[in-house]
């Protein structure tokens, strides 16, 4: 009857496991593949984007924007990060140009800013789910970036 207990508690343990570990990637991405719609460049161009989530974290009254216009993106970090973007079905691409300073503003804003580049660089997997806009890689170390609340904006 004890070893019979004992699989019982082991097999419990597992389920729970497992459902843990399944649902952690959706945590960790949100908006990320789940009711995303169609991303093109007419349903991003003239949008302006707020940084509210890096890899989990979440960055209140982040001051971090992304901008789409004419078919090209402005990330601002520390740094302004700036470039020509495709699209190919839900993966962007871009070569980044930027400003080269040093900041502190928040302890990982080099090692953000980096990432975002690297990722734009070798292409990313991008989502759009009602207002929320996520880029994160498609390598291995699943970095993820989540926008909200786009803004129109005009010249």
């Amino acid at each position: 009857m004890k070893k019979l207990l004992g699989i019982g508690v082991v097999i419990v343990l597992i389920l729970v496991l497992a459902f843990w570990f399944s649902n952690r990637s959706s945590d960790v991405n949100p908006g990320i593949y789940s009711g995303s719609q169609n991303v093109t460049t007419a349903s991003l161009d003239g949008k302006i984007f707020q940084l509210t989530n890096y890899n989990g974290t979440e960055l209140l009254n982040s001051p971090y924007v992304l901008l789409f216009e004419d078919g090209a993106l402005n990330i601002t970090f520390c740094n302004n990060m700036f470039g020509q973007y495709n699209l190919s079905g839900d993966i962007i691409q871009a070569s980044l140009i930027g400003t080269d300073m040093s900041c502190s503003q928040l302890a990982n804003i080099m090692e953000m800013e980096s990432r975002f580049g690297m990722i734009m660089n070798e292409g990313a997997k991008i989502s759009l789910n009602g207002n929320v806009l996520s880029i994160a890689s498609i390598d291995n170390e699943q970095t993820v970036f989540v926008f909200g609340e786009p803004k129109e904006f005009s010249n």
